[in-house]
């Protein structure tokens, strides 16, 4: 904004004397029957001069105003992001506090270094972690978050914005995998080798869906039915595993009065999975 004030400050008074100059009539009162200034009836070089002038100026008072304006809107439109983060952040606060849980505008360091053990967490530049809500309970740690990270530069860059609900529990005793809606690129990749875990009994998961995994017959056998259906009715669904952490996501960010049922489904989808961990741990007891 300052550069756009000293900008402002330069382009004001050059406008003023190039369009003063170049109003016909008005720019000198001392003008002879010929029509020529009189101070330059001796030399028309220097009237040519004085024009040369006056248009350099003129130019130069545009070249100086678009881009005191192209500032300006670069401006307004950083401004108005600022306002709106800040207005999103103080709403989430609000939620936190009826909910009951702690809320932090801030990165959680702890979580956050768990996490780089996850693709989405070496993505992109720029990495940010903000509005922290965290509900804990003896067994159970369930944090909700803002992240975004962003790919490219210059003109060519794009941020990337998502909400993220992470579960922490030594119950989930799940296999490491990672699932995510399948793109164009997913494609060509499993064509060159890439993993890409299909079920034949679930054509529609495997249609819809990247599956990875440390050790594919440990999926295989933990991804129930019911699991593969609980992603193929949410298709922007996106889940990393490890034992003792599972992260849950969706496209984009959630707006804040959609916090409370996305961490209700989240929580519930981490206790899908834990029933049916114990449950294959039963079998094999």
């Amino acid at each position: 904004m300052r550069v756009v004030f000293l900008l402002g400050l330069t382009w004001v008074p050059l406008a003023k004397s190039a369009i003063a100059q170049n109003e016909s009539g008005q720019s000198d009162p001392a003008i002879n029957a010929s029509g020529v200034p009189a101070e330059f009836e001796s030399d028309g070089d220097q009237g040519s001069d004085g024009e040369d002038h006056n248009h350099a100026i003129f130019v130069w008072s545009i070249v100086l105003g678009c881009v005191a304006g192209g500032f300006g809107i670069v401006g307004l439109v950083l401004l108005l992001i600022l306002r709106y983060e800040k207005k999103r952040t103080a709403e989430l606060a609000i939620i936190a506090n009826e909910l009951g849980v702690q809320f932090s505008p801030h990165k959680d360091e702890r979580l956050l270094s768990m996490l780089q053990q996850f693709r989405l967490f070496n993505s992109g530049h720029s990495r940010r972690m903000k509005n922290v809500m965290t509900a804990a309970t003896e067994h159970t740690i369930l944090t909700i978050f803002d992240y975004q990270f962003t790919t490219g530069g210059g003109k060519h860059s794009q941020t990337h914005s998502h909400t993220l609900v992470a579960v922490e529990s030594s119950a989930f005793q799940f296999p490491r995998f990672s699932i995510w809606p399948e793109g164009l690129g997913d494609k060509i990749g499993a064509k060159f080798g890439r993993q890409d875990i299909d079920f034949d009994q679930h054509p529609d998961f495997s249609s819809k869906f990247v599956l990875q995994a440390d050790h594919e017959n440990a999926v295989r056998r933990f991804l129930t039915s019911q699991i593969l259906d609980w992603c193929v009715s949410r298709p922007d669904l996106s889940v990393d595993s490890v034992p003792g952490l599972l992260t849950y996501r969706k496209a984009g960010r959630k707006k804040p009065e959609e916090i409370r049922n996305f961490m209700s489904e989240a929580y519930d989808f981490a206790r899908v999975l834990e029933e049916n961990s114990r449950g294959q741990n039963r079998e094999q007891a």
